[in-house]
C-alpha cells in the first residue's frame, strides 16, 4: 500500500460503551421529565379548581409564567446535581472541568424544555391531550437527535424534526463541552438555537394564559 495510516480514537478510546450510552440516556430522560411535567404547570390550575387562589397573588400571567418557571428550574438543578455529582462519579464519568460548562448549557435546556411544556399548558386545558402531545414530541429525541446515527445521513423531514427539539442543540454542545472538553465559545450555535426556544416558548405561554384568564374572570363577572 503506497499510503500507510495511523489512525487514533479521541474520547472514548476504550470503546467503553458505558461511557458512550449513560450521559445519553441520562440526558434524554431529563428532557423527557421536564417537558412531561411542564405540560401540567398551567392548566393544572383549572382542573383542580385553584385558579382562584393563583388569581389572587396576581393576575399578571407574566407573573405567574415566570413564577412557576423558576420554581421548576430548582427542581431541574436538583436534578443537575444529582446527576453531575451522583450518578457520574459512580459510573466513573465526572470530569470536573467541565462542571460549570455543562451545568451552562443543562440550564439553557432546562428552560427550553420548560417553555415547550409550559406553552402546551397554556393552549389547552386537557390534561390526556398535551400530556400526550409531549410524549410523542419527546419520545424520539434519543434517535433523532444524532445520538445514535448521524443526522446528515437521516431524510430532510427528519432533520427538521430533530431541529425542533431543544435537546438536539444540546447534545450537540454537550458533546463538545463534555467528551472533548472544548471551550464554551465553540457551542456558540447550540447556545444560541437554545435561547431562540426560550424566547419563543416563554412569550407565547404568557400571551396564551392571559387569554385563558382574562376569559376566566369574565366569566366570573357574569
Amino acid at each position: 500500500q503506497p499510503i500507510k495510516l495511523n489512525t487514533t480514537t479521541l474520547y472514548n478510546p476504550d470503546f467503553n460503551y458505558q461511557m458512550y450510552l449513560t450521559p445519553g440516556l441520562i440526558t434524554v430522560g431529563l428532557q423527557m421529565a421536564l417537558v412531561v411535567a411542564s405540560v401540567l404547570i398551567l392548566n393544572l390550575e383549572f382542573r383542580r379548581n385553584t385558579i382562584d387562589e393563583l388569581l389572587q397573588i396576581s393576575t399578571s400571567s407574566s407573573q405567574i409564567v415566570v413564577g412557576k418557571m423558576l420554581a421548576h428550574l430548582c427542581i431541574s438543578w436538583i436534578l443537575f446535581v444529582l446527576v453531575a455529582y451522583v450518578v457520574f462519579p459512580v459510573y466513573e464519568l465526572g470530569k470536573p472541568k467541565t462542571d460549570f460548562n455543562f451545568f451552562l448549557i443543562y440550564t439553557l435546556m432546562s428552560l427550553a424544555c420548560i417553555g415547550i411544556g409550559m406553552m402546551l399548558s397554556a393552549i389547552s386545558n386537557n390534561l390526556l391531550f398535551v400530556t400526550d402531545v409531549a410524549l410523542f414530541f419527546t419520545s424520539p429525541a434519543f434517535v433523532f437527535s444524532g445520538f445514535t446515527f448521524p443526522r446528515w445521513a437521516m431524510p430532510w423531514y427528519d432533520q427538521f424534526y430533530a431541529d425542533i427539539m431543544p435537546y438536539t442543540h444540546f447534545l450537540d454542545g454537550f458533546i463538545k463541552l463534555y467528551f472533548m472538553e472544548l471551550p464554551l465559545s465553540y457551542a456558540t450555535p447550540e447556545i444560541f438555537k437554545l435561547l431562540v426556544f426560550i424566547g419563543i416558548t416563554f412569550p407565547l405561554s404568557i400571551v396564551f394564559f392571559q387569554r385563558k384568564v382574562n376569559q376566566y374572570l369574565k366569566e366570573n363577572r357574569i
